[in-house]
């Protein structure tokens, strides 16, 4: 992938770039390689830990790979730097329902909605848990 060439070369010059390590990280994510994205995500927020949308990518790649309880924390640490960014309420709400902790995770997907109602992510996540409940009614409505 073109992107990912270019942030690591990037990252022979400056190994020290957050952005390179993040994004490097987001395009493993994206590519299928969860664990690798964890580990690139993590290099970048030992650099800097206060950027929340790394912590909150952190939490998706954690919940890729079924490490639900550390991708709560991520998430947790997402909404703590930045309490508006609603991607953080969805991943945390992933964590949770695969926790089976549904009705905790309903309560993040519908603070993401509230923070953006346009996350349709949050939308769908939210209607599959309600279904996993039998709360078929609210989970076509949502």
């Amino acid at each position: 992938m073109e992107a990912g060439r270019i942030y690591r070369e990037v990252l022979e010059r400056r190994p020290g770039h957050f952005d390179a390590w993040h994004l490097l990280g987001l395009v493993a994510a994206q590519t299928g390689r969860p664990e690798r994205a964890v580990e690139l995500i993590a290099h970048a927020l030992a650099l800097d830990p206060n950027v929340a949308v790394a912590h909150s990518n952190q939490g998706k790649a954690l919940n890729d790979i079924k490490r639900y309880e550390e991708a709560i924390v991520s998430c947790d640490m997402a909404i703590a730097l930045a309490p508006d960014l609603a991607a953080a309420y969805v991943n945390r709400g992933d964590a949770l329902a695969g926790l089976r902790r549904q009705e905790a995770a309903l309560a993040s997907y519908d603070k993401a909605i509230e923070l953006d109602p346009a996350v349709a992510e949050a939308h769908n996540d939210r209607a599959n848990t309600l279904q996993s409940l039998n709360r078929y009614e609210d989970a076509v409505a949502s």
